[in-house]
């Protein structure tokens, strides 16, 4: 390649950068590989030792550090605070994990008392009734306070069906809205 044909080259890659001062760049080299000749070096051995990737390479390295000098962001310089104080904030974030994750199974454990106390309620309906109705039958018990022992005891297994609907209605809305949280602060994350 002659220096010619290397400077040309050189100038289409620069103009497919987009590079404002293609002259002064262009000079240069050419500057730089007269004076190697000068010194008695080849011209052919001029242009293998010099890269137009490298210097394209570097061309691009000065114009983005130009561009941010001339218009400074605040999204680089936010970019680089956030991911400084993610870094700074990591042990706290295990500590806030894991009391989400104990907040979790807090919600579970009383959710599951709740249940076992409404089963409670509910057998204690079942069984109530067959001792009712066997102690009306064996005269243990007058006919009034054993429909009045009966009827609560209908009540408390029609509540209990009541509560246990409406228990699993509020723990699924519970439910889905902790795991949307956590999936919206870990979609939050993953994005950045």
């Amino acid at each position: 390649m002659t220096k010619k044909e290397f400077l040309k080259a050189l100038e289409n890659e620069l103009i497919k950068l987009d590079v404002q001062d293609i002259t002064n760049i262009l000079e240069y080299y050419d500057e730089l590989i007269e004076d190697q000749i000068e010194n008695g070096k080849k011209e052919k051995e001029v242009i293998n030792s010099i890269s137009i990737y490298d210097i394209i390479k570097e061309t691009k390295a000065h114009k983005k550090i130009n561009e941010a000098v001339e218009k400074p962001s605040i999204s680089g310089g936010m970019k680089a605070l956030i991911a400084f104080l993610g870094v700074l904030s990591f042990p706290m974030l295990i500590t806030v994990g894991a009391v989400l994750f104990a907040l979790l199974i807090t919600m579970l454990a009383v959710i599951f008392a709740v249940l076992v106390t409404f089963g409670a309620i509910f057998l204690v309906g079942v069984i109530s009734m067959p001792v009712l109705i066997g102690s009306l039958l064996f005269g243990h018990m007058t006919f009034i306070p054993a429909l009045l022992a009966l009827g609560v005891s209908l009540v408390l297994m029609g509540v209990f069906g009541m509560l246990v609907k409406w228990t699993i209605l509020a723990s699924k809305e519970i439910m889905g809205w902790f795991i949307n949280l956590i999936n919206k602060k870990f979609r939050k994350r993953v994005e950045k």
